[in-house]
């Protein structure tokens, strides 16, 4: 260990790099989770706009909302097309695919 600030710089001069101990660091951490509303989980819709987007998809419209953010920039290069979209529990299992585009009436 280095004892003091001059030998650290001696060290980095002469060997380009120095192996310090951390003595106090700050650390951060971002946690997400899957989290879905039982609202809409398991179901489609169709939106037409904005307003529809609103009133359909509770939340902030953010990037950390990812399916309303997605549906968003779907809705800004649709065209005036509709855009559909799923809302599923585990969206890495086929059955909560399947089960969202099931009759929802």
């Amino acid at each position: 260990m280095l004892d003091s600030i001059d030998e650290m710089f001696a060290v980095v001069r002469e060997f380009g790099s120095a192996i310090l101990d951390v003595v106090r660091a700050d650390v951060y951490i971002e946690h997400r989770i899957w989290h879905f509303s039982n609202n809409i989980a398991g179901t489609y819709g169709v939106v037409n706009n904005l307003a529809e987007l609103e009133r359909a998809l509770p939340g902030a419209l953010h990037p950390d909302n990812p399916l309303k953010y997605g549906i968003y920039k779907a809705l800004q290069n649709s065209g005036e097309t509709p855009v559909i979209y799923a809302a599923v529990k585990e969206p890495n299992r086929l059955e909560s695919w399947q089960d969202a585009f099931r009759d929802n009436t």
